[in-house]
């Protein structure tokens, strides 16, 4: 019996594929973690990986013949299709944990896990957004990166506090201790962003946010709910948690 059946142009899919891979966690201390989750529906796919902290949900236009949901290795899926000529792929599951991956001159299974066994993952209800520039997010990020703290024990100094400092005007800070980068930016959008005193967001979610808004031209949502950040970007959405403590004293 087919639990889960679609079609998918390579191009597409690697570019999806591709786009997880930073987030997905290598790290043997939760199996499910180095997996990603493939949701089937009717509109098309969507290609799901966290590493608890951040989240990233990829669509990618397809051909459903059987709605399901499929686990696979992340980094196993990547491999396999970045191999593949260009061209339609099916992907079939007909028993649980197994897909099988056939292109045009090519055919191969992959075995995975149990759909449950993945972490439940945020969702964007409740969050508020506004619409930024891509261009600018994109720069105030590269400005300051660099001055983050690479230690993992550091973890208030591991990441970029952003915080309001005036009702239209937005302020990206990090430090390492030694070294601290700052930039403002004037945002008639950020009127309508509740940032309370400030977040901190974690180095590798800016990070990933970063290779995602690279280049890209025209606008981004933005919105902050309890102690997540979520950004979408065209048919992208990337969920970040917000790193617990207080951000030092920079004035």
């Amino acid at each position: 019996m087919i639990k889960m059946e679609f079609k998918v142009e390579r191009s597409d899919f690697v570019k999806s594929i591709a786009r997880i891979q930073g987030i997905v966690e290598r790290k043997n201390t939760m199996p499910a973690l180095a997996n990603c989750l493939l949701k089937a529906s009717k509109t098309g796919i969507e290609i799901m990986a966290t590493d608890l902290d951040i989240t990233i949900i990829d669509r990618c236009p397809a051909k459903v013949k059987k709605t399901g949901n499929a686990c696979l290795n992340a980094r196993k899926l990547h491999d396999i299709f970045r191999e593949l000529d260009e061209g339609e792929v099916e992907l079939k599951e007909s028993e649980v944990t197994k897909v099988e991956i056939k292109a045009s001159n090519f055919v191969c299974e992959l075995q995975g896990i149990n759909p449950d066994e993945f972490p439940v993952l945020p969702s964007l209800e409740g969050f508020k957004f506004v619409e930024l520039d891509a261009e600018v997010l994109s720069e105030m990020i590269s400005k300051t990166i660099y001055a983050a703290a690479t230690e993992e024990g550091r973890f208030t100094l591991n990441g970029i506090f952003m915080e309001k400092v005036s009702e239209d005007q937005i302020r990206f800070v990090a430090t390492d201790g030694h070294r601290m980068a700052a930039i403002d930016r004037q945002l008639e959008a950020c009127k309508e962003l509740v940032l309370a005193a400030g977040v901190i967001l974690p180095k590798k979610g800016m990070t990933e946010l970063q290779k995602l808004i690279a280049g890209y031209e025209g606008k981004i949502s933005l919105g902050v709910k309890d102690n997540h950040l979520a950004v979408k970007i065209a048919d992208t959405v990337l969920f970040m948690r917000q790193v617990d403590g207080e951000f030092p004293e920079y004035k």
